[in-house]
């Protein structure tokens, strides 16, 4: 019986994190702590590679807009109505990467069944530091503390994902020190793992190019490239039809590579406002039939942000007095 009760508590609590982020309300940081406290006693034994039943939806990088994340719930249906797989690269660039990566944590915790997060190469300490979200932390709660908490979360994140036996996912490429999947199962991501640049690393930031070769290492740039022949080698030898990932920006939020073998998505429209690009998401049906769906940016970045600073500006008084059980 208590521990129904304390089940059941946990799903109050986030559904109010949940409504709260929906509605543009600033999370307090007891309440952001005690959500990554949540997110790591679920998440830390998850495997590297995750096994996907279809259907389910398949989300490119978001870069820390909120607004564009609430634009793809809206099309592609929200959870627990759809299925997702999100490719990582949740944070940094955009103004809101706190709210992004906290409300795909809470629906996680809350549909534990309904949602994958795999981890990105902006889900790392130094990448973190360097690109807005140590800033974006510090700047709206005052202290590092968020910041070091979430990242022990992308610890938890696995490293790739296969759909149905056929669709291996990914957020950047492949590994020269990887020929079968099953290998990914006992790769090691900590942060030390990553700066030793390994088999994690080349997961999270090698990139195709349009080449009939094989690996294209390179001494100035820490990525190393790999052509057509990598792709065809790698799907053959686990049997297996396409390579889905994201990592790079799309004008027209997806781009096929290698024959049709290899896709890459991108799901931040217009991340430079001079861009005027789209961003997309993949559906795939229970028959595993696949269908790209294209979407523009919902509203004009600095209007959004006006928007959401106005909205905030008449919530702080109530964010004192939200504290969601947890004292």
């Amino acid at each position: 019986m208590e521990q129904e009760e304390s089940i059941h508590m946990i799903k109050n609590d986030l559904d109010q994190i949940i409504s709260a982020i929906t509605n543009n309300r600033k999370l307090p940081k007891k309440a952001l702590l005690y959500l990554c406290e949540c997110a790591l006693e679920q998440l830390q034994n998850q495997d590297k590679l995750i096994n996907l039943k279809s259907p389910v939806t398949v989300v490119g990088d978001l870069n820390g807009q909120f607004q564009d994340l609430q634009e793809i719930f809206q099309i592609g249906g929200r959870v627990p109505d759809t299925n997702y797989l999100f490719l990582g690269n949740y944070i940094n660039k955009g103004h809101y990467s706190i709210e992004c990566f906290s409300y795909l944590i809470a629906l996680k915790l809350r549909y534990p069944s309904r949602i994958t997060l795999l981890r990105g190469s902006h889900e790392t300490t130094s990448t973190s530091k360097i690109y807005g979200f140590y800033d974006e932390c510090n700047n709206k709660y005052g202290s590092i503390d968020i910041w070091k908490a979430f990242l022990s979360v992308f610890e938890c994140l696995p490293l790739s994902a296969v759909i149905e036996n056929e669709v291996f996912c990914v957020h950047a490429g492949l590994s020269h020190q990887i020929n079968d999947i099953s290998q990914i199962l006992n790769v090691k991501d900590d942060e030390s793992s990553l700066v030793q640049q390994g088999p994690a690393y080349h997961l999270l930031w090698n990139e195709p190019e349009e080449s009939e070769g094989q690996w294209t290492f390179s001494e100035s740039i820490s990525q190393i490239y790999f052509g057509k022949q990598v792709t065809k080698k790698f799907l053959h030898k686990n049997n297996l039809k396409l390579i889905l990932r994201a990592h790079e920006y799309q004008k027209n939020g997806y781009n096929f590579m290698h024959d049709k073998k290899l896709c890459s998505i991108f799901s931040a429209p217009n991340q430079d406002a001079s861009s005027k690009s789209l961003g997309s998401f993949v559906e795939f049906d229970d028959q595993m039939d696949m269908n790209i769906q294209q979407f523009q940016p919902i509203l004009n970045k600095q209007q959004y942000n006006q928007h959401i600073q106005d909205k905030r500006i008449n919530s702080i008084l109530l964010d004192q007095d939200y504290c969601m059980n947890l004292e």
